[in-house]
């Protein structure tokens, strides 16, 4: 299958805060105007997932399911190899499609809000064409399941990926990021 096409680029222009001063203006300026990405949805067959949304295929990090690619070093190795030795390898059924919108950060309010929830949005009238992964946090369990059930996101089923788990699935589809991270000031 060739990757669906789910919201073209564009141009965002907010305008700034009534509250912004000039002096934590710099601090924002990238999310008051920037360019999001095209948003695809992506199909992986028989691959490995982590519980914290790392996909491995054939042994193969897939970069684009990081959350930042100066995580790759650690999740071409170290990460795979924790896996292998010491994860409950589970393997989900074949039959079904599964669908990843999270990554490493995704656990946290601001990623769930601003990142999870918009990537689902892009697949929400097709919801119930899949079972959705997640990572099974706290925050999560919580927060995350409630949203889902505000907005209305009927979904097939859920699977909440346990940190001991190391998935083995057949039909993955995967959202792309809808919007380059903003840098964060150090």
């Amino acid at each position: 299958m060739k990757d669906i096409l789910l919201e073209s680029a564009r141009t965002i222009i907010r305008n700034s805060p009534a509250n912004l001063v000039d002096l934590d203006t710099e601090l924002f300026e990238e999310a008051i105007t920037f360019r999001t990405n095209d948003v695809y949805l992506k199909r992986f067959d028989k691959v490995w997932v982590s519980p914290n949304s790392v996909v491995y295929k054939n042994g193969f990090l897939r970069t684009e399911t990081l959350a930042t690619q100066d995580q790759r070093s650690y999740y071409r190795l170290k990460h795979l190899a924790k896996k292998l030795l010491t994860g409950r390898k589970v393997n989900l059924d074949k039959t079904k499609n599964y669908l990843l919108v999270t990554d490493a950060w995704s656990a946290g309010h601001f990623h769930w809000f601003m990142e999870v929830l918009p990537r689902i949005w892009t697949i929400r009238d097709r919801a119930n064409e899949f079972v959705l992964l997640l990572p099974d946090t706290a925050y999560v369990r919580g927060i995350g399941l409630e949203s889902l059930g505000l907005l209305k996101f009927d979904f097939e089923d859920v699977v909440l990926m346990k940190e001991t788990d190391f998935l083995i699935v057949n039909n993955l589809y995967f959202v792309h990021e809808l919007h380059l991270r903003v840098k964060r000031m150090t």
